[in-house]
């Protein structure tokens, strides 16, 4: 690989962290997910999180693309000039840039013209241009949040598809995020069989290259992300006892990427818990459930009267009304306190069934 077009990926990528292209504006774009946000940050009852979660593609503090990714293909345009590339990369960004700037003031339609205008002009080159992987993923976002996921889903797949020939290796991790988007997107739309394939291909690649090199923290994740949308799939279809598998096995990758952050953990621990209660196991319920309160205490999250809640009925199941008092009790107060009205009135429902509130 020559130094000119290693330095020449290197000045694209430096162009779009300068013109601020390194991700698509959080306002109009749920599609994409903060790394430190990798899936739904609270428990079920408040989540906010829209239904489609995104893998790392992108971080605000980091370049959309993959260096390696991009050094790549920029060397497999042989017939044109480094200077020539760059300038076909940079027009392409600006493109990116005002489509953005469209979005901003809520002209969507603008946002898809240029965006559509720019895969005529620039998407049938091979390989794919970088900037381009942009271009397909924000075209996939506004066809995603117009429910058109239909034509979300072939975007993605021909962006995939474009990757391949381009030459990023299918176990690559741009590749297999994007596998776990077209994954969701199948889930979305109920079809079991494309969504569970998706599933387990994103399972299996990022499990074998994480095992292959453990200290990468971005696999790593890559694979806590697949298996733990794999759980909320099978659960969805109540397959509990694979789901409880699934979210067990998160749990215990979390001990092992560093980059997992206390109140994830939680919401996988939450998970767990949850599986383990669907399934009879009451004890192992409850153990979950209290080493998830330490980490919503550590972190102060606003979700521990929903664990609270969830340790108030377990004990009432169990007949021990002095201690679901206790939890629903506590539950009530810190729900009032947050503005919580829905853990609010489960805590109330449980302390009705105690003849107590």
């Amino acid at each position: 690989m020559s130094y000119n077009f290693i330095n020449h990926a290197h000045k694209i990528l430096n162009y779009l962290k300068r013109s601020r292209l390194t991700t698509i504006s959080q306002h109009y774009v749920n599609f994409t997910l903060k790394l430190n946000c990798f899936f739904t940050p609270r428990m079920p009852e408040s989540s906010k999180i829209p239904n489609i979660c995104i893998t790392k593609i992108v971080d605000v503090k980091k370049p959309i693309f993959y260096t390696e990714m991009a050094a790549t293909l920029s060397t497999l345009h042989k017939n044109t000039t480094p200077n020539e590339l760059w300038d076909t990369e940079k027009l392409i960004a600006e493109k990116i840039k005002e489509s953005k700037s469209a979005l901003k003031d809520g002209n969507v339609s603008k946002a898809r013209s240029i965006l559509e205008d720019t895969i005529k002009t620039y998407g049938h080159a091979e390989p794919i241009y970088v900037g381009m992987q942009c271009v397909y993923e924000m075209l996939a976002t506004i066809a995603y949040q117009n429910r058109e996921l239909g034509k979300a889903q072939a975007l993605l797949i021909t962006l995939v598809g474009k990757l391949s020939s381009s030459g990023v290796k299918y176990d690559d991790n741009t590749i297999t995020a994007y596998t776990l988007k077209i994954a969701r997107l199948y889930d979305e739309q109920k079809m079991d069989d494309f969504a569970e394939l998706g599933y387990k291909r994103c399972i299996s690649s990022s499990q074998k290259k994480y095992m292959a090199n453990h200290n990468n923290d971005e696999t790593g994740l890559l694979w806590l992300n697949a298996l733990y949308w794999y759980g909320k799939f099978l659960e969805a279809r109540e397959r509990f006892v694979e789901a409880k598998v699934c979210f067990t096995n998160c749990y215990t990758i979390c001990g092992h990427v560093k980059s997992v952050q206390s109140e994830q953990a939680m919401v996988i621990l939450y998970d767990v818990s949850n599986m383990l209660l669907k399934t009879g196991d009451l004890d192992g319920a409850k153990h979950h459930l209290l080493d998830a309160v330490i980490l919503a205490k550590k972190t102060n999250s606003k979700d521990l009267p929903i664990l609270y809640v969830e340790l108030g009925l377990i004990s009432l199941y169990k007949g021990l009304q002095e201690e679901a008092f206790i939890w629903c009790g506590t539950a009530r107060n810190y729900a009032k306190k947050n503005k919580d009205k829905n853990t609010e009135e489960r805590a109330i429902k449980c302390l009705k069934q105690l003849k107590i509130y």
